[in-house]
């Protein structure tokens, strides 16, 4: 009965052997896990299969620890190149905003810039008008000195005289030349006066030099009753007779950073030589 028995398990032995597949892989290669991990999941059957069991839990262990120490530097380096993008982006925007406010500054300048080429191209439109005009007044003021300093104004009187209609017409022309007369003297008192005591200033601004153009050993120029004031400011007052008008005439160019600026310039120098020239 016992014989039996032997017989018996001998024989579940061998049929649970016959019933595993036979494995052709070195006891070292575990590179199939998926195999391994089955495998060794069950009771083995053998010591040989328990060491290799044992082999292949302690390689598989090592090898884990190595795939969480390259997963733990891969994240380092994750970490580093994150803190590497902040501090970029922070330089980034950093510069963003300097390149914005260099933009703007350039804006700013540019319209500026362009704002004063628009003044400087109207004051030298100015400047060349008053130019023909003054050159113009000029001529007048030489043409009639030279006319008068040869005739000693007889003829171009009497002739305006004689060619009245009646005697209205006489006394009226006669009334218009000793006003004209007298207003021409006042003019020229008056230029006298400014070159007799020179200005030295004119609404806070120094007078760093006067062109008197009745001097034309300094000028170059024909000689002409026309003083101009070059101011410490760039500014320059032209004063002259108005020929044509009872009273003296006077011409500002001024300096600004806009239009209103440089009008706001003329306004004060106008208003500080009214009084001188009253």
């Amino acid at each position: 009965m016992n014989r039996r028995k032997i017989v018996a398990s001998v024989t579940a032995v061998f049929l649970l052997a016959g019933s595993i597949p036979p494995v052709q892989i070195h006891a070292e290669d575990f590179s199939d896990e998926e195999y391994w991990i089955k495998k060794c999941s069950a009771v083995q059957p053998t010591q040989e299969d328990a060491d290799l069991c044992t082999q292949f839990k302690n390689a598989y262990a090592s090898r884990q620890q190595e795939v969480e120490q390259q997963i733990s530097e891969l994240q380092q380096q994750i970490e580093n190149i994150g803190n590497d993008i902040d501090e970029i982006a922070a330089l980034a925007r950093e510069q963003y905003a300097l390149v914005q406010e260099l933009d703007a500054q350039i804006a700013l300048k540019e319209e500026s810039i362009a704002s004063f080429d628009a003044t400087i191209a109207a004051l030298n439109a100015q400047i060349d008008e008053k130019r023909l005009e003054i050159e113009q007044y000029d001529r007048i003021i030489r043409e009639r000195m030279v006319s008068e300093q040869a005739s000693v104004g007889t003829n171009m009187y009497v002739d305006l005289i004689m060619g009245a209609d009646d005697l209205s017409d006489m006394l009226r022309r006669l009334e218009g030349l000793n006003r004209i007369t007298q207003d021409d003297e006042d003019q020229m008192k008056q230029l006298q006066k400014l070159r007799d005591e020179p200005l030295t200033e004119l609404a806070g601004h120094k007078v760093v030099k006067i062109t008197d153009y009745k001097k034309p050993e300094e000028t170059g120029l024909p000689a002409a009753n026309v003083l101009i004031y070059a101011l410490d400011n760039g500014a320059t007052v032209v004063v002259r007779p108005s020929g044509t008008e009872p009273k003296i005439k006077t011409y500002f160019t001024t300096l600004g950073k806009d239009l209103a600026e440089a009008q706001a310039q003329k306004d004060a120098l106008a208003a500080a030589i009214e009084p001188i020239l009253a």
